[in-house]
């Protein structure tokens, strides 16, 4: 394996043997050899760099050897046709949304992504439909929320909105693109750097993303292009050219068919992981009585959150740099009500991504006594409310947990053994009419009531008719088998 990291033209990076050892090479300058007692040593060493490299301004991407490259011919298309083809937009005067945009997201947006977010933030488009990709200035224009903090804003418009994705949007480090006919949406999410942007499918019906349904904008564009040509036009070919980068919704059913290629594409980005991670955060938040706390250990995945540990996550730089794991720490945190909130809020006022710091100062206020945040009118009662579902993933809580588990499995099969030697003792002592009383108090361990049952057949004068009633159990169980 390789780090690689760059600035401007500057290029850094370690590449990682099986044994511990690590070669350091850099633009400029010799390759260094160094020699650890095993890759775990060689990671943590080298991670101090990396830490180092970051705060001169280099950023973690591919190798060039290693990226992900677009078709030639379909990027050629996009990048000289796709944007002639949206004639409905008219140019308007900049809403300054990819600056925005690339300052809450902490990164630079790819070309391909870049251009269409710089053509979208300069154009109005009306209702522009490109086959079934919907384009509508109506999904920029939201509503004054009355409130300044811009996280707080997210918070409330999925209040007030069943379908929202705004706070999705944050913990996924999503950029919405626009919508299909039903209400689905896209979103362009980073794959495996800043250089390469995949494509989510977002399904409001299941709300969340399916699927990545391709590799790229282009590639997205690409395939509404192909459904506006499907019925004039033999699209064989050009279905060939994304076989292997697009995973189609049931929107684009008519060109899988027409052209009898199914594309497959498999994602390779986070931002899945990031939306499951932090599900459990947005139901809370949004607070819309159809998913209550009771209901919220469904979407809490108790595997994802068991491997992540503040002492951990300290050692990486993504705790300082990636916003997708700073609001899932900083509500993870105030959530379970962990010291280590202070901590993480110091961060969060020092992130280079905004809409971190604007999410930071809200749990701040949160944390300073504020209770009411939009529809959550105590949210300190509502953190209680969740504490007592006892879902605290922390090693500490988690072996707690499974000592007091173990521990009341003991009891109870000790408690159950117990109430079996009573149960033999009185067969020795207890009359006819005393063990009949006896199995009916204990109908509800069976194991007992067998005991008494068992016993009584041992009675002559009632063992035929015992006889009987477990043939005609067998007989029963046996037709029932038929």
């Amino acid at each position: 394996m390789r780090w690689y990291m760059t600035k401007g033209d500057s290029w850094w990076m370690a590449t990682f043997d099986d044994e511990g050892g690590v070669e350091v090479t850099t633009h400029d300058g010799a390759p260094e050899s160094l020699d650890f007692s095993s890759q775990d040593d060689a990671m943590t060493a080298i991670r101090e760099r990396v830490v180092s490299l970051l705060a001169q301004g280099y950023k973690e991407t591919t190798h060039p050897d290693d990226k992900y490259l677009p078709d030639p011919t379909v990027d050629a298309w996009y990048h000289t046709e796709f944007f002639d083809l949206l004639g409905a937009a008219k140019r308007a005067q900049s809403r300054g949304m990819v600056a925005r945009l690339e300052a809450d997201l902490n990164c630079t947006f790819p070309p391909d992504v870049r251009r269409f977010l710089e053509f979208r933030d300069t154009h109005n488009f009306g209702y522009t439909n490109f086959a079934e990709w919907r384009i509508w200035d109506a999904d920029l224009d939201l509503p004054d929320m009355g409130v300044s903090n811009r996280f707080e804003q997210l918070i409330l418009l999925d209040q007030q909105n069943y379908l929202g994705t705004a706070m999705s949007e944050a913990f996924m480090s999503a950029v919405f693109l626009g919508t299909a006919g039903n209400g689905d949406s896209y979103f362009a999410t980073q794959a495996e750097d800043e250089d390469d942007f995949e494509i989510l499918y977002w399904n409001h019906e299941t709300a969340q993303p399916e699927f990545a349904i391709a590799d790229r904008i282009s590639t997205f564009a690409f395939a509404n292009h192909l459904l506006n040509q499907v019925e004039e036009f033999d699209i064989e070919e050009e279905m060939g050219l994304i076989e292997e980068r697009a995973h189609l919704s049931w929107h684009y059913s008519s060109i899988e068919e027409e052209s009898g290629i199914e594309p497959t594409y498999n994602r390779r980005g986070n931002a899945m992981y990031y939306f499951w991670r932090a599900n459990w955060i947005n139901y809370l938040l949004r607070n819309n009585q159809v998913v209550k706390v009771a209901g919220i250990p469904d979407y809490f995945i108790a595997q994802i959150h068991q491997g992540l540990t503040w002492e951990d996550v300290l050692k990486f730089h993504h705790i300082r740099q990636t916003p997708a794991t700073q609001y899932y720490w900083l509500w993870r945190l105030f959530w379970f009500n962990k010291p280590e909130l202070a901590q993480m809020l110091e961060l969060a006022a020092n992130a280079p991504s905004p809409l971190v710091r604007d999410c930071g100062a809200l749990i701040a206020e949160l944390q300073n006594g504020r209770k009411q945040l939009g529809t959550i009118q105590d949210i300190h009662a509502l953190r209680e409310q969740f504490l007592a579902l006892d879902l605290d993933p922390d090693p500490a809580r988690v072996a707690q947990r499974e000592a007091e588990k173990l521990a009341a499995e003991r009891a109870a099969e000790e408690a159950h053994q117990s109430a079996l030697d009573d149960v033999h003792a009185l067969t020795k002592s207890a009359s006819r009419q005393e063990l009949i009383d006896a199995a009916w108090t204990r109908v509800e361990n069976l194991e007992a009531v067998e005991v008494i049952y068992d016993h009584l057949k041992t009675h002559e004068d009632i063992a035929w008719g015992m006889r009987r009633v477990d043939f005609l159990t067998e007989s029963h169980t046996e037709f029932k088998k038929g």
